[in-house]
C-alpha cells in the first residue's frame, strides 16, 4: 500500500512539471510571435514613411523639371545690372525659373551699320533648340527699320530687350507675346504698344483670360475699363442723390 501511494505521488508530480513546462513554452511562443509581429509592423511603418518621402521628393523633382527655365544672357554692349533685374522680374510675375548664363558673342550677321542690331536676325541666329533665352543689350535694335526696345516672336523662345527706363515692363510685354498674347488696345494693359504714360506692369482682364493657366503668379489685374466703370457708377449715384 505504501508503495502504491508513492507511485501515485510521483505520477502527480510528473504531471505538474509537464504542465508548467508546456505553459512556459506557450508563453515563450506567444511572446516570440508578438515580438516578431511588432518588428514586422515597425519595419512596415518605416518602409511606408520612406516610400512617402521618396514619392514626395520625386513629385517635387518632376515639378521642378516641368517648370520652364529662362536662360539670361548679355550680348554686345551691355549693363550687367539688368541681368538681375530680368531674373527678378520673371520670378516675380511668372512661374518660370531663371538662370544667368553670362555673355554671348553676336554673329556678324546680327550687326548692322553704326553698330546697330538687326533684331529679327538676332532672334534667328541666337535661338537654340530646347532653350528659352533672354538677351540683354545696350545697343540700338531695329525690326524692319523700326527702332524697338524689345522683340520676340509669338510663342517664341528668344526675347531681346534693350536697356531703357521701362526695362522691366518691356520684358513682361515680350513675355506676354511668348505666352501667345498680341498687342492690346487697352492702354492700361502691359500688352498695349504705347502705354509708357500708364507705367503699368499688369495684364488687363481680357489678356489674363488668354494667358495659359499656371504661368502667372497673380492673375488679378486692375484695368482702365474697370476704373472707368467705377467712376461712372459713382457719378450715377451722385446724380441720384442730387435728384437729377
Amino acid at each position: 500500500m505504501k508503495t502504491f501511494l508513492i507511485l501515485i505521488a510521483c505520477a502527480f508530480c510528473g504531471f505538474v512539471v509537464a504542465n508548467r513546462s508546456n505553459s512556459h513554452n506557450d508563453a515563450f511562443q506567444n511572446t516570440s510571435a508578438n515580438s516578431l509581429n511588432s518588428q514586422i509592423d515597425g519595419n512596415s511603418g518605416i518602409t511606408s514613411t520612406q516610400s512617402k518621402n521618396r514619392v514626395s521628393s520625386r513629385r517635387s523633382q518632376e515639378s521642378e523639371e516641368d517648370r520652364t527655365i529662362w536662360s539670361v544672357y548679355t550680348i554686345g554692349e551691355h549693363d550687367s545690372a539688368n541681368v538681375d533685374a530680368a531674373c527678378r522680374t520673371i520670378n516675380r510675375v511668372f512661374t518660370f525659373g531663371t538662370r544667368v548664363k553670362g555673355h554671348r558673342r553676336l554673329p556678324e550677321t546680327c550687326i548692322k551699320k553704326n553698330n546697330e542690331l538687326d533684331g529679327n536676325q538676332c532672334l534667328s541666329e541666337l535661338r537654340r533648340d530646347g532653350e528659352h533665352c533672354v538677351f540683354i543689350t545696350n545697343q540700338m535694335m531695329y525690326s524692319e527699320d523700326l527702332s524697338v526696345r524689345g522683340l520676340t516672336n509669338l510663342y517664341g523662345s528668344v526675347i531681346l530687350v534693350k536697356n531703357n527706363p521701362h526695362f522691366e515692363k518691356v520684358l513682361i510685354h515680350e513675355m506676354g507675346h511668348v505666352l501667345g498674347l498680341r498687342h492690346c488696345e487697352n492702354l492700361a494693359c502691359v500688352m498695349a504698344i504705347h502705354n509708357d504714360a500708364e507705367g503699368t506692369e499688369k495684364f488687363c482682364e481680357h489678356c489674363i483670360r488668354l494667358v495659359p493657366e499656371g504661368t502667372l503668379r497673380d492673375r488679378k489685374a486692375s484695368t482702365l475699363q474697370e476704373e472707368l466703370e467705377v467712376v461712372h457708377v459713382a457719378e450715377n449715384e451722385l446724380d441720384e442723390l442730387n435728384g437729377r
